[in-house]
């Protein structure tokens, strides 16, 4: 009975410091970021970079707190044209001529809290489902626009000059919350190391400006999938 006991003690206290060790985690992330919606409008993907520390609360459940920064820096070019109707041969015509000169740059800071749920469980991988809310200084740049538009009004096959674009630098700066929500997985590599892979969709509740001149529309959510790669630590 004494010796049934004292294994039952030395079981629980094992647990217990396994438990412990692996109570608290710290992590270090890179992301792939797809724009969606009108936000795919004017930017191609971006990167991201993240540290995030957490707390298992039971064998099922983990909260933490992530500090992100976004980056789209990339202009789609595909997107990058203004539309214009001009009168060709005593008809009118839909032109779409390229935007040279753009230049934009969108950058977020966030801060957000985090829950996850483990809803598969094995030795070699864990699946799991994530939610997260938070706060994010975003500020986007659209740069001065100086530009010549030419357009075959003719037939001629030969552009000619048709306008001069003159648009000023503008630049928006705000604070506005965010959300995601995904899937995550872990692969564990050697105790106490993980690689995760997630990918979420997420949005920034803030708006760019339109900017008729250049036939671009407001963004009113900041739209996108958020593809990471992490390593975590436990302690």
């Amino acid at each position: 009975m004494k010796k049934i006991f004292i294994t039952l003690i030395l079981i629980a206290v094992t647990t217990q410091i396994q438990y412990a060790q692996e109570k608290y985690f710290v992590g270090a992330e890179a992301s792939y970021i797809i724009p969606l919606g009108t936000l795919s409008d004017r930017y191609d993907p971006g990167y991201g970079l993240s540290i995030v520390a957490g707390e298992r609360t039971n064998s099922d459940w983990n909260w933490s707190g992530r500090f992100e920064y976004i980056r789209f820096s990339e202009e789609n070019q595909e997107k990058m044209n203004v539309r214009r109707r001009y009168t060709v041969a005593g008809e009118q015509k839909d032109f779409g001529i390229p935007l040279k000169s753009l230049v934009m740059d969108l950058k977020a800071y966030g801060l957000t809290a985090n829950l996850t749920y483990d809803f598969l469980d094995f030795d070699f991988l864990k699946a799991q489902a994530s939610v997260g809310f938070g706060v994010y200084r975003w500020e986007n740049l659209r740069g001065t626009v100086k530009d010549s538009l030419f357009a075959d009004t003719t037939g001629s096959g030969v552009p000619a000059f048709v306008e001069y674009l003159d648009v000023p630098e503008n630049k928006q700066m705000d604070w506005s919350g965010g959300f995601y929500t995904g899937l995550k997985f872990e692969i564990p590599i050697v105790e106490p190391v993980a690689i995760t892979v997630s990918s979420h969709f997420k949005g920034i509740i803030g708006e760019l400006w339109p900017a008729l001149a250049l036939d671009k529309e407001n963004v009113s959510v900041f739209q996108m999938l958020d593809t990471k790669v992490s390593i975590h630590i436990k302690l």
